[in-house]
């Protein structure tokens, strides 16, 4: 049993390093002023994972159209101030606004 429970803990070390570049003793000290027992975290991250599920896919195609207008904005923002003139462009488009 103990080589089990060694076996066990170089596996968590080994994982902690690969996917948080974290020890032991380093994620010991980061949770220790989590207020939250395991049970209550766990219940959050299933909940988390529901409202992910729930939002559906994503169209990663409008992320990038939203970074083109944004960059077309900012463009004719700065050209409206060079030179005084104004774009047809002058609004941030709707898709790249947040909501409230």
């Amino acid at each position: 049993q103990s080589a089990q429970v060694e076996s066990q803990y170089k596996s968590v070390e080994g994982e902690l390093q690969e996917r948080y570049q974290l020890s032991i003793t380093a994620a010991k000290a980061d949770c220790e002023h989590l207020d939250k027992t395991i049970d209550q975290i766990e219940h959050l991250l299933r909940s988390l994972r529901q409202k992910i599920e729930q939002a559906g896919d994503i169209n990663m195609t409008s992320i990038d159209e939203c970074e083109k207008h944004q960059t077309r904005y900012a463009f004719n923002n700065d050209s409206q101030r060079v030179d005084g003139s104004y774009s047809l462009h002058d609004k941030t488009p709707q898709c790249c606004l947040k909501k409230n």
